[in-house]
């Protein structure tokens, strides 16, 4: 009697399957209240939700942290006192981004 032994590389193992991926979201903001409470309630409606919201105010002054800071615990907040631009702002929250797989 033969046995068939499969070689294909393309059949992944049990512990890839098993391997949780990790989703951080950035979200920059300045005096958006509206779009960013939409943005957070769409997050979070998601099937596939974020592990970590990380959001980087811009100096707001239309209250739009408090209208979602009690929407989820996964929400970080980083308040920026001077305003700066867009690409400033990312690169500040990459490194938590990144360390999102470490602290889970």
């Amino acid at each position: 009697m033969k046995t068939h032994l499969s070689t294909s590389k393309s059949n992944p193992s049990a512990s890839q399957h098993s391997r949780k991926k990790h989703i951080a979201v950035i979200i920059v903001n300045w005096n958006s209240a509206d779009c960013l409470a939409r943005c957070v309630e769409r997050l979070l409606g998601q099937s596939l939700k974020p592990d970590r919201i990380l959001i980087i105010d811009n100096s707001s002054t239309d209250n739009s942290i408090e209208s979602v800071k009690s929407s989820a615990s996964f929400i970080e907040v980083v308040h920026r006192k001077k305003i700066s631009g867009l690409q400033t702002q990312i690169i500040l929250l990459l490194p938590c981004a990144a360390t999102i797989s470490g602290s889970l």
